[in-house]
């Protein structure tokens, strides 16, 4: 069995860590492939509620292998505080591998993630300030340190070349480099027995056709090459991105989910074009609980766009849709769906997503009728009222995909399954 890729199809925060937690307990491995702790997944398992940075969506279940993989950036404070937790709550840990390649966020990465948002003024990204662009432009500029350096101990370390140019880059912060470096090496150390390079166990289950799940972070707009840059985060939530480093190929895809929320929303600054403002986005917030889990500020509000949804099928090579936070929508007593683009300037219409023109373009809606009931109880898809399924057709037949997975509630078992 091949692996199914579950993907964030829009800004993030679709409630991924949800589905990938419902899809899991039919799966034997689970593998986080990009992105740091500027992301956060939820997961409400029983009664109980989880708030993951690091830590895979399926880490709850004790059957699961969870890797992350190369790709990732790992924050060794946050990770052993996450583990700590489980611990305490009697959650075993254990199945869990962590790439000795993952480049490791430090201090003065958080530190220079403020700073040079502070000098773009009016043209802040809104970045979590967790230091994740920093760590992977080190990365890139191959000065970085990955766990299995720190591994090494700090003498290694020390006599490394890349470490006088890693110094140097940040002698502007007033930091001490040495003392932080020893720092690291002691954190990596007390969590050694996690760091195992998992890429052959990787390729061992997919010979053994073993059912693997891998989780992106973050959306598919925010993609560093696809979303609208410079408004994006710093690696690759798309599909392509789950063969990055963790022993998966193009070919070992089988399927790919594309999560999307029933409404828009983001964190941060950029281009959302149908955001909606006032009381009328406070409303969905509050029922939908937008806020972000890393940094807790409010998210921003839009309507659906299947326009820039339609972009992400493409990009995605999406098979089906789970889509979610439906009940937030129940109150309503219509929806507006954005079905296309104006160019303000020309007036010309397009259903094409214009990718790094969006100021020049306004959505164009087509009104649903809402439903005005609850639907939180409902487990069948025949149970829903006739306009909350003809939302769902509706999407459907604009991005000419399946909607596999309907979520009515933060539970797995508020989930219908067709």
């Amino acid at each position: 069995m091949a692996a199914t890729v579950v993907i964030g199809a829009q800004w993030g925060d679709e409630a991924k860590g949800k589905i990938v937690d419902y899809l899991v307990s039919e799966s034997k491995v689970l593998i986080r492939y990009a992105g740091g702790a500027n992301a956060g997944h939820t997961v409400q398992h029983g009664d109980k509620k989880f708030k993951f940075h690091h830590l895979p969506s399926g880490i709850l279940h004790p059957h699961l292998k969870c890797f992350i993989t190369s790709n990732a950036v790992i924050d060794l404070e946050k990770l052993a505080s996450e583990l700590d937790s489980l611990k305490s709550k009697n959650i075993p840990t254990a199945k869990l591998l962590i790439s000795p390649d993952c480049h490791v966020v430090m201090p003065m990465h958080k530190k220079e993630d403020v700073y040079t948002e502070s000098l773009l003024g009016d043209g802040k990204v809104g970045t979590t300030g967790q230091g994740i662009g920093p760590v992977y432009s080190d990365k890139a500029l191959r000065i970085g340190f990955r766990i299995r350096d720190l591994l090494k101990g700090t003498e290694a370390i020390f006599k490394n070349p890349k470490f006088v140019a890693f110094k140097e880059k940040y002698k502007h912060l007033n930091l001490n480099a040495e003392e932080i470096l020893i720092d690291q090496v002691a954190k990596a150390k007390s969590l050694t027995s996690y760091f195992e390079d998992p890429f052959w166990s990787v390729q061992h289950s997919v010979t053994n056709n073993e059912k693997i799940v891998a989780e992106g972070a973050q959306g598919a707009f925010l993609d560093l090459n696809y979303g609208e840059y410079p408004f994006v985060t710093s690696s690759h939530p798309i599909s392509g991105g789950a063969c990055l480093g963790t022993g998966l190929g193009p070919r070992d895809i089988e399927k790919v989910i594309g999560v999307v929320k029933a409404y828009s929303t983001r964190v941060g600054s950029g281009p959302m074009p149908t955001e909606i403002f006032g009381e009328e986005a406070n409303k969905i917030r509050i029922k939908g609980n937008e806020f972000g889990t890393t940094t807790g500020r409010p998210r921003r509000i839009g309507w659906p766009d299947l326009v820039a949804l339609k972009y992400s099928v493409a990009i995605n090579s999406m098979d089906t849709i789970a889509l979610t936070l439906l009940d937030v929508l129940s109150d309503l007593d219509s929806i507006p769906v954005c079905v296309a683009y104006k160019n303000i300037h020309t007036n010309l219409v397009t259903d094409e997503f214009p990718k790094g023109e969006l100021e020049n373009f306004e959505p164009v809606y087509e009104n649903l009728k809402g439903w005005k009931s609850n639907i939180e109880k409902m487990t069948n898809y025949d149970e829903l009222p006739l306009e909350a399924k003809t939302y769902v057709s509706f999407v459907e037949k604009f991005l000419k995909k399946k909607v596999e997975f309907i979520s009515v509630g933060p539970s797995r078992e508020q989930t219908i399954r067709r």
